[in-house]
């Protein structure tokens, strides 16, 4: 596993890690105010450059609105690079959610393992 870097932020609130493992980009840790940014941009910029357009959710610590929104911006940015972003072990609070907000023909569209 080799972390991508300046993906990697820590404070007292929270710790989230962006990792790229073969096919699939790993998000690992707690997504925060403090660090979301941070780590959506690092996505952005593998997604961009030809990483799998894949995120796999099973290692995130928590899940909540922050995350969609950061899901949201990889979506946009691998439906710019031609390829529609597939999400796997989405949580149950991510998916409600993403349903409740309308959201799921964006991001569970083509479905999640």
């Amino acid at each position: 596993m080799a972390a991508v870097p300046n993906a990697t932020t820590s404070s007292t609130a929270s710790t989230a890690t962006l990792t790229r493992e073969a096919d699939c980009l790993v998000l690992v840790g707690a997504l925060g105010y403090d660090n979301a940014d941070q780590v959506a941009s690092a996505g952005e910029r593998l997604l961009a450059d030809g990483g799998p357009a894949c995120v796999d959710l099973a290692r995130l610590e928590s899940a909540s609105t922050l995350v969609v929104a950061v899901l949201l911006r990889w979506a946009r940015v691998a439906a710019n690079a031609g390829k529609p972003l597939q999400l796997r072990h989405v949580p149950a609070k991510c998916q409600a959610i993403i349903r409740v907000s309308g959201l799921d023909s964006v991001l569970l569209a083509s479905g999640t393992a």
